[in-house]
């Protein structure tokens, strides 16, 4: 199975560390890089690199160094939101064939990923401990399936976050894919892929996996980066 780290956005809530070096490359300790550290899960679960794909655009010169991996360049990171990131994975992949999508800038406990790899079907990873506010990109769920994504669901009647780690099956990419060309088509690149998800979730199966309280972050503020730095070696990657 291919996976894919979206890693083409500016971070600018990071700035100014973020001027130079994509999100992903930002160091957390002893030079390691969120990056880095999906890597180490990635090998730890026996994932080669030809099966590593890593989508840059925001100074995508800074992941060369990454050059025994798969590396694609997202000429339009500037224009459109990460829906178009997330499309340009339907160059790399057959029909049916399934794939793992991997936010470049969260860092979670091997557990989570394990989890995960265990899954019969399609499903997102979801916090169902913590507690939501209004940014977070929130789930709904039925009967075991995920009948709903998006930030705007209320905190209330949330039943959790998606942390922005996923698996696809079957066709399920297929479908998602075909609902961002939409999109594009009319002029909505400025969403976010899950956006285009919310919209086809009558027609797939998506499986929730829950952390169960297993540590995770998504680094979008220094706040959260230093989160990031206090958690990462209770994440246990060797």
């Amino acid at each position: 199975m291919k996976v894919f780290i979206l890693a083409a956005g500016k971070g600018t809530r990071l700035y100014p560390l973020t001027e130079e070096v994509p999100k992903a490359l930002i160091k957390l300790k002893d030079g390691l890089t969120p990056l880095d550290f999906q890597l180490k899960i990635l090998d730890k679960f026996g994932f080669n690199k030809d099966e590593i794909f890593i989508i840059g655009g925001h100074r995508f010169e800074a992941l060369r160094k990454y050059k025994d991996f798969q590396l694609i360049f997202n000429e339009k990171y500037a224009i459109y939101n990460n829906i178009y990131t997330f499309y340009l994975i339907s160059n790399f992949i057959k029909p049916h064939e399934g794939f793992v999508v991997i936010n470049s800038d969260t860092i979670f406990s091997p557990v989570i990923f394990e989890n995960l790899m265990r899954a019969k079907k399609s499903a997102m990873i979801v916090d169902n401990v913590k507690v939501l506010g209004d940014e977070e990109m929130k789930v709904k769920v039925r009967d075991g399936r995920i009948i709903e994504i998006s930030k705007a669901i209320s905190p209330e009647t949330a039943h959790g976050e998606y942390i922005g780690v996923s698996m696809y099956k079957s066709d399920a990419g297929e479908i998602i894919f075909r609902k961002i060309e939409d999109y594009l088509r009319e002029g909505k690149g400025d969403r976010w892929y899950e956006d285009a998800i919310n919209e086809v979730l009558n027609d797939i199966d998506v499986l929730p996996i829950y952390t169960q309280g297993e540590k995770w972050i998504e680094i979008d503020t220094l706040e959260d980066l230093n989160k990031a730095r206090s958690i990462i070696y209770d994440l246990q990657i060797d």
